[in-house]
């Protein structure tokens, strides 16, 4: 990315209020990606939701979204193992699950951790599933 249209985006970043902390990795398609870390990830969450008034379970039906079209574009069918946390990260395995199963995917689905703790919009993508 061109230095001036990555520093105009990061003085929007900060004009808002978001602060980045991005490292990157090369991803298997050979483009740069950049990388969140968990808590500024949970910041970003909390500002689409609080600020802009997106509801979390858009966000994850979105996230489950975006990685079941990069799915399909590279297998047609096939079979998957879903490693879930309970928190809302793990919400968005469980929609994908949901997305691969009714696309006729073999799907396993294992939760890490305690189930009883799970985040309310988990246990809703649990129920749905």
């Amino acid at each position: 990315m061109h230095g001036s249209v990555r520093e105009d985006r990061t003085r929007r970043r900060q004009a808002r209020g978001v602060r980045m902390n991005m490292k990157t990795e090369m991803n298997y398609d050979g483009k740069i990606r950049y990388l969140v870390t968990a808590e500024e990830m949970k910041e970003y969450d909390r500002n689409t939701t609080d600020r802009i008034g997106i509801p979390g379970m858009v966000l994850m039906e979105r996230a489950a979204l975006a990685a079941l079209e990069y799915i399909l574009a590279h297998w047609k069918s096939g079979s998957a193992l879903i490693l879930a946390g309970v928190g809302n990260n793990g919400g968005d395995g469980l929609a994908l699950a949901r997305l691969l199963s009714e696309k006729g995917w073999q799907v396993e689905v294992w939760c890490v951790g305690n189930v009883e703790k799970g985040s309310g919009q988990w246990k809703a993508q649990r129920q749905i599933l």
